[in-house]
């Protein structure tokens, strides 16, 4: 698991490298810069924004 920053905007991206995995359900994690969860939602990986 890494840890990726998300931009001046509030967006953030990642790359699921196993192609395999896409359509399989993955946890977002918000964290602060402390490490305290902030928010967390489900996605579908590869499952693009709505």
């Amino acid at each position: 698991m890494n840890v990726k920053p998300v931009n001046e905007n509030g967006i953030g991206s990642v790359v699921v490298e196993n192609e395999d995995l896409e359509g399989n359900e993955a946890s977002i994690v918000l964290l602060d810069k402390d490490g305290r969860l902030i928010a967390q939602e489900k996605t579908i990986i590869g499952g693009g924004t709505d």
